[in-house]
């Protein structure tokens, strides 16, 4: 199974989120993930998470106005799926 999803990846044209890619293997996301981090591991995917910058650098509780409940709540900031890349050698 881990071979598939490394084949997977290597023919797509764009980076997979975790979901679209869960959906075409029929893997639990969960599981995924962790076969995904083995890859990582291994030197053979790049995880898109290291190039988005964290909430916390775009937004400390407080900063937007006195109703901020902080990053992990603020409406300005994008949730970007986590997705995943071939790593080039």
């Amino acid at each position: 199974m881990l071979r598939q999803v490394l084949a997977e990846l290597e023919k797509a044209e764009t980076p997979m989120s975790v979901t679209a890619l869960s959906r075409k293997l029929g893997i639990e996301q969960n599981m995924l993930e962790m076969m995904l981090e083995y890859w990582v591991r291994q030197g053979r995917l790049q995880d898109n998470k290291q190039f988005i910058s964290s909430p916390e650098a775009a937004c400390s509780k407080g900063g937007c106005g006195s109703a901020c409940h902080g990053p992990q709540n603020c409406s300005f900031i994008a949730k970007i799926p986590r997705a995943f890349t071939l790593k080039e050698n």
